[in-house]
């Protein structure tokens, strides 16, 4: 009896563990990935920063929020995974504090900044301006420039990054849920991640074991989204449609906004007008200049002086020539209109105070490019955007294609649920 298939469009992390998923739970099934690239993973393509690879951006598996993430990838895809304590730093103006201290460990002059008492419990929509001050609303303010030209678009980015633990976020949210466990020192966290620190190491293995469940996998495919709402493919290297057999339901695991792209070209060129740019650094200085940062797995940024400083990081990078040679990867979002060379040339200066380094041993930046772009929709035009979709899909598939309403890039441990959550939506 011939096999039911089901359509898993997008290669990433997310389209590849449902896949897998679905794969598992209903054999009765041929399930297909339809992948754009020549290869799963895109979104783990190392970067080359001078002579280093590194990853594109900080990379982690949250433990033990993903651990069921960390099980596949360590017992199904056979992959050693490294692990080590996550210890988050938070540099504020000119102050490092760890992101699990709460206001009575924070610099006074950051203390000050509060309008409430703490422990405080707040959530998404609460103005922000009611429980901060000056200083740190400045900061706040400034720094939210990085990602939009409107702070309340990207709230979700800065707290409660950038708030004293006991400034509890309250939500039904299972990552909120996670850091609210780690901050009140309920849960020790971990990071995971391959033993060379590169992400990269997955892409071919996950290729094998999806191959193994029966999984087939079409790369070079491009997937076209009419507006009259049929769906139809073609090899990167044809001109000829690519015909497939029916699928029974398609699961769309990419950016929706590769839908809105040809279902309606207007409202998509207005979604991506609020565009930013991810550049990466490389930055090398002396082993023994303020080594103690090195005890961080990241630090998060808002420096008012330096509002493009995203985070530091510190990638498995060992010298050549020179054991007491210590790297960190610097972030940075910039707006097409921002002065870059004035970024390169000042992120040395301010690498050297916040490390405070003084005469000798100073940082040196090894290489610094420009790595992706990214978009921060504003709150209007993503709400559109999404009802475009909503209509669109609802008229023409019903229950047949599932989706996910999130425009951004989707965190490492909710791919893990909602790929468990995918299968579930088929009956056998």
């Amino acid at each position: 009896m011939e096999k039911k298939h089901i359509q898993v469009i997008g290669g990433g992390l997310y389209g590849c563990l449902t896949a897998y998923y679905l794969a598992k739970k209903h054999p009765n099934y041929q399930i297909q990935i339809i992948e754009y690239g020549n290869h799963l993973l895109p979104a783990f393509d190392s970067i080359q920063l001078g002579q280093y690879k590194c990853n594109n951006g900080f990379h982690g598996i949250e433990l033990p929020r993903a651990s069921g993430l960390f099980d596949f990838l360590s017992k199904e895809l056979e992959i050693d995974i490294a692990k080590s304590k996550n210890f988050r730093g938070l540099f504020i103006k000119n102050y490092l504090v760890p992101f699990e201290a709460k206001t009575q460990k924070w610099p006074e002059e950051l203390q000050a900044s509060f309008r409430v008492s703490a422990p405080y419990y707040f959530n998404h929509q609460t103005d922000l301006n009611e429980i901060i001050a000056e200083p740190l609303m400045s900061v706040l303010k400034k720094i939210s420039t990085r990602y939009s030209n409107d702070m309340n678009d990207v709230k979700g980015l800065l707290v409660p990054w950038f708030l004293p633990a006991d400034f509890i976020i309250k939500t039904e949210d299972e990552g909120d849920i996670f850091r609210n466990s780690v901050r009140s020192g309920d849960i020790t966290a971990f990071y995971a991640y391959p033993p060379s620190g590169l992400f990269e190491e997955l892409q071919e293995k996950m290729r094998i074991k999806l191959q193994e469940t029966g999984v087939e996998i079409l790369f070079n495919t491009k997937v076209f989204f009419e507006p009259s709402g049929s769906i139809k493919y073609q090899k990167l290297n044809s001109d000829e449609p690519l015909v497939l057999p029916v699928a029974e339901s398609i699961f769309f695991c990419a950016s929706p906004a590769l839908i809105l792209k040809d279902i309606n070209v207007s409202l998509f060129q207005t979604l991506i007008h609020n565009k930013r740019v991810l550049y990466n650094a490389i930055v090398e200085f002396e082993k023994d200049k303020n080594d103690s940062l090195f005890d961080y797995s990241e630090i998060l940024c808002a420096i008012d002086t330096a509002v493009n400083i995203s985070r530091l990081s510190f990638p498995k990078i060992k010298s050549d020539t020179d054991e007491n040679k210590r790297y960190v990867q610097v972030e940075l979002f910039a707006s097409p209109e921002d002065n870059i060379d004035m970024m390169k040339e000042t992120l040395i200066e301010h690498i050297n105070k916040m490390f405070d380094l003084k005469e000798t041993g100073l940082a040196k930046c090894i290489d610094f490019k420009k790595t992706r772009d990214v978009f921060f929709p504003p709150s209007d035009i993503n709400k559109q955007g999404l009802g475009a979709l909503y209509d669109w899909i609802n008229t023409h598939f019903g229950n047949k294609f599932k989706w996910r309403p999130v425009f951004a890039p989707i965190n490492m441990s909710k791919t893990w649920l909602w790929a468990q959550e995918n299968a579930g939506k088929i009956n056998s």
